[in-house]
């Protein structure tokens, strides 16, 4: 229970600018901006956070820590569209957290279809730009094949942009 109160007051108070990653240390680590998560930790602290969010208990806080450890959830990506809809979460800091969690999880579909969902709901400018190129490339370089990764690129590009998608057939 205390590696779980450190997290949240981590989420709550910390800049979350770096990377996250799960190691094999028997702490948390929160280094400017960075965060390890102890592996052996990953089951319990996913539990505890599940039970507060159902009992609705800081959903807010519980959510995050969930789309960290395990961001594959329906149920929580759907709650914090919910949010963000309500503008309980800033549209802003969630596209941002969304990097960070892809610096981890950088081949989770779900999660990059949801970045791609709050782009469309945020004004998109050079930092904006910026910072999708940044975690795809780092995306890329993490996974080469990482098809979710290009489609978000491809989708971004051409929103970005007057482009349209041509399909070229050649003739034998």
């Amino acid at each position: 229970m205390d590696e779980y109160n450190q997290i949240i007051r981590i989420l709550e108070t910390e800049p979350l600018t770096g990377d996250l990653d799960f190691i094999l240390s028997t702490q948390v680590i929160y280094i400017d901006g960075n965060f390890g998560i102890p592996i052996q930790s990953i089951k319990q602290l996913y539990t505890i956070a599940f039970k507060q969010f159902k009992l609705n208990h800081n959903k807010l806080m519980n959510s995050k820590l969930i789309m960290l450890l395990y961001p594959d959830c329906y149920t929580i990506l759907n709650e914090r569209k919910s949010l963000l809809l309500q503008n309980q979460i800033d549209k802003y800091e969630e596209y941002s957290f969304t990097r960070f969690v892809l610096t981890k999880h950088s081949s989770n579909s779900l999660l990059w279809s949801y970045r791609y969902w709050i782009r469309k709901q945020i004004k998109i400018d050079d930092t904006t730009r910026q910072q999708d190129d940044e975690i795809c490339n780092l995306a890329a370089q993490r996974y080469k094949c990482n098809y979710p990764c290009w489609t978000f690129r491809r989708l971004s590009m051409l929103k970005n942009s007057n482009f349209e998608l041509v399909t070229v057939y050649e003739s034998d």
